[in-house]
């Protein structure tokens, strides 16, 4: 079901992208309406899904990041000596570094594709892009470094915000789950209050601790 709402998604947001990448590389200042219309009356409707089958390929992109993500916390379980059954809860921190590292792995395998995608949809013309040429002739004339160009800031973006949402994901099951328990034993109320307040203190504190070690690392390549 994830797989083909992605797929819908992809073709239902493909002639938006194309659009947006358009107007990114236009020196001039055109509307969105004049860049659809000059799109429809020099290359017609169909290179509004130029590019559609590396955005097909980056739909595995998320899949890729939870299955290593789960992979992760189960290494880690496993390396404590855990219970399968009653799973150990790693600490905020370590939530957060799994989300990251999760999301890094999935950008490495899928953030080619997405520099051919950005390509496909530069090329004007009526003339049909293929793929599997388009690829050939960037490793041809630039190497294999041409499809990870603009990686590190793709990545400084996607892996923050994946370890933070991996990060409120845990401590909201968490929640939900101690929810689940205090209104069977009764206790609902004092229970979910004290679990609220100590997951949002935990969830405070390591955040604050990240943006307190990124700012420290930002100012030490400065110096």
């Amino acid at each position: 079901m994830a797989s083909a709402s992605g797929v819908l998604n992809v073709f239902a947001t493909m002639p938006i992208w194309v659009v947006n990448t358009r107007m990114t590389l236009n020196r001039g200042n055109r509307s969105i309406v004049s860049t659809i219309q000059s799109i429809l009356k020099d290359e017609g409707i169909t290179a509004f899904y130029k590019g559609l089958i590396p955005s097909l390929i980056l739909v595995s992109n998320p899949a890729i990041q939870f299955v290593v993500y789960e992979q992760l916390v189960r290494f880690m379980n496993k390396r404590s000596g855990a219970d399968a059954s009653k799973p150990l809860r790693l600490s905020p921190t370590q939530y957060f570094l799994l989300g990251a590292i999760a999301k890094a792995v999935a950008t490495i395998l899928t953030y080619p594709y997405q520099v051919v995608k950005s390509r496909e949809q530069a090329v004007k013309g009526k003339e049909k892009v293929n793929t599997l040429t388009l690829m050939r002739t960037m490793y041809e004339k630039e190497g294999l470094n041409a499809f990870f160009q603009g990686m590190g800031a793709k990545m400084s973006q996607t892996v923050t915000n994946s370890a933070f949402m991996f990060l409120i994901y845990e401590y909201l099951l968490a929640l939900i789950l101690a929810l689940f328990k205090s209104m069977q034993q009764g206790d609902m109320p004092q229970r979910l209050a004290a679990e609220v307040a100590q997951k949002s203190i935990a969830a405070q504190e390591t955040a604050r601790q990240t943006v307190q070690q990124a700012t420290e690392t930002v100012k030490s390549n400065l110096r």
